[in-house]
């Protein structure tokens, strides 16, 4: 059933007011003569035409609507969910149990007239506009243009961290297990034993350019590629991720340098867009530490995102110290053409557990990190972040320019919640979009939302400091939003995340066949929904496949670059693209459309 939301509601009163107006200069009135209509032009001052009948409102026949007032004693709020309820101040914009976008007012659930237009990305069917119906589990106009996938040996393992673009060329990195199919691609790795990889393709139809590959020790299993970053000004790709033991990333000659660790250590690396070594730089200490983001600035600086345990040996005496069992977070600045440290800031206290997932850089080299903490933790002289209360909430910290003091801050304590958490953020001139996971009630600083089951996907925007617009998707069963990516113009934002169930982006309903799929969506800078499509799955007996959406990067075409993992059948529109009914495969996928 296709429902339609209040700004739409709000697009047919036009057309309402305005069939209203040209109704004064009619002459022949059927609906005085109690003759059928066909626009509401033929109906009195006030009356609609419904479905060939003269009626008092949009969409509804006088009869309809007296039965329907015969069995309501009062209006509600609720979509068709007994799982929880929702609630938000004006303006808040929040998700129902099949994702469908709402407000918190009553409006009727169908406002389609015979004798009306509809929205440009509605149909009319039996007088009510709909949004057309979803085919094989794609909303909108969307389709494949190139596949690359990788696939280790059965069990082994492997994963896409993270992707990034230049004009012409995509980046991947991450690591595999055993000798590994890169399709396109060949054969890479060694057997029985861990790499790392930074993998390049061409942009246009996705084929193979390069591949560099990074030997780990025996045993090691820690050792990954989180993140990488493509700069434009300089034609220089970035990588960062965590150390468990030695490793060459030079390894053209072979074995000419090694990157050596002091238990797991974070890294930073440059390459040039061929692929050619350039520095390195290690954060060790006596603890943990690691480098899960990396971005560049827009001037000479490159941002490094990650976590420690404890003392910092880059600069001790800056940071906020932990204790054992705690981590804090770091943001450093190193200078793009040595990897010499510029900057460092530090955030956390003795007894929080922070988590940072993702960085993202917008005008000015001002700094966003999200990800979440569980008690309280100073931002700045005299500013402290609520008390969380031991659960996972998620948080979002500015710090701006060359200084990364802090400038903007953002949190939604978890309020009784489960776990809580922004995983992806990317910044335009004017906003910052974040997404993550949130269970229990959220709280935007509009009004409270509850969840309804085992885990709701969130997406908001932020004209910082002010919360621009917020969504939240869910039905009962498990998704969370993983990643968010917009073009440089910043007048459409690409979503990632892995959905189960049933829910809807805003043009209509997707159906999970699997335990989870990998979703990803489509929207335009104010939210609203471009298209939207689930990947992977099959409804063969057995074990649910494993699949998921991961990093995604958007062109300014209008190309979605998206990342994910299947097992059993990946398909689009109904198309089988990939089988891999054996282990899960991971894949980049080059969408068009919308």
């Amino acid at each position: 059933m296709r429902r339609t939301t209040t700004s739409n509601y709000l697009e047919l009163s036009s057309c309402c007011a305005l069939a209203l107006l040209l109704s004064a200069s009619c002459y022949v009135k059927p609906g005085t003569l109690d003759l059928p209509c066909t626009v509401d032009s033929e109906c009195d001052a006030g009356q609609f035409c419904v479905l060939g009948t003269c009626a008092s409102s949009p969409g509804v026949t006088d009869s309809d609507a007296a039965a329907t007032n015969a069995t309501t004693t009062a209006p509600s709020t609720s979509s068709g969910s007994t799982s929880g309820s929702t609630t938000a101040g004006a303006g808040m914009t929040t998700a129902t149990s099949t994702g469908v976008e709402t407000t918190m007012s009553v409006e009727p659930t169908t406002i389609g007239t015979t004798g009306m237009g509809c929205p440009d990305d509605q149909v009319l069917e039996e007088g009510v506009c709909v949004f057309p119906s979803c085919e094989a589990r794609v909303c909108g106009e969307v389709s494949s243009e190139w596949l690359i996938q990788i696939n280790s040996p059965a069990d082994a393992g492997q994963n896409i961290n993270a992707i990034a673009v230049s004009d012409e060329t995509l980046y991947a990195v991450g690591w595999a297990h055993g000798v590994t199919e890169f399709t396109p691609g060949g054969a890479h790795g060694w057997d029985d034993e861990r790499m790392l990889y930074l993998a390049a393709y061409r942009l246009a139809d996705g084929e193979f350019e390069w591949i560099k590959t990074f030997r780990l020790g025996l045993g090691d299993q820690a050792s990954a590629i989180r993140s990488v970053d493509f700069d434009k000004n300089t034609q220089k790709i970035a990588i960062a991720g965590v150390l468990d033991s030695p490793v060459d990333l030079n390894p053209d000659p072979v074995d000419e340098m090694q990157v050596m660790n002091e238990g797991q250590d974070g890294f930073v690396a440059q390459f040039t867009a061929e692929g050619e070594y350039q520095w390195h730089r290690s954060f060790q200490s006596s603890g943990f530490e690691n480098a899960n983001a990396v971005a560049y600035g827009n001037t000479d600086s490159l941002y490094v995102a990650g976590e420690y345990t404890q003392s910092f040996a880059e600069d001790p005496l800056e940071l906020p110290a932990t204790t054992l069992g705690f981590e804090n977070v770091y943001v450093a600045r190193v200078a793009k053409i040595d990897g010499a440290l510029t900057a460092l800031a530090g955030f956390g206290d003795e007894a929080s557990k922070l988590r940072v997932n993702d960085l993202s850089v917008g005008a000015n080299n001002s700094v966003t990190w999200v990800g979440s903490y569980t008690q309280s933790f100073a931002l700045a002289d005299g500013v402290d972040t609520p008390n969380a209360g031991g659960a996972p909430a998620p948080v979002l910290v500015g710090v701006g320019g060359q200084a990364l003091t802090y400038s903007n801050f953002s949190a939604t304590p978890g309020a009784g919640g489960i776990s809580q958490a922004f995983f992806g953020v990317a910044s335009t001139q004017s906003k910052i979009y974040v997404t993550g996971l949130f269970e229990g009630a959220l709280d935007f600083g509009m009004g409270v939302v509850m969840e309804e089951g085992q885990g709701d996907i969130m997406l908001a925007a932020y004209d910082l400091p002010a919360l621009s617009w917020a969504k939240t998707f869910g039905d009962g069963q498990s998704q969370l939003g993983k990643s968010v990516a917009t073009s440089e113009g910043g007048d459409r934002l690409l979503f990632s995340g892995s959905c189960g169930g049933a829910l809807d982006f805003g043009g209509g309903e997707l159906t999970a066949l699997g335990e989870v799929d990998g979703c990803f969506a489509m929207f335009d800078d104010q939210g609203q929904h471009l298209w939207s499509v689930l990947l992977g799955g099959d409804d063969d007996p057995g074990p649910p496949p494993a699949e998921a959406g991961n990093d995604v990067a958007l062109m300014d075409d209008g190309t979605a670059l998206i990342n994910g993992s299947f097992t059993g059948e990946l398909t689009l529109g109904g198309v089988p693209m990939a089988e891999a009914p054996d282990d899960q495969v991971h894949y980049i996928m080059a969408l068009s459309g919308g």
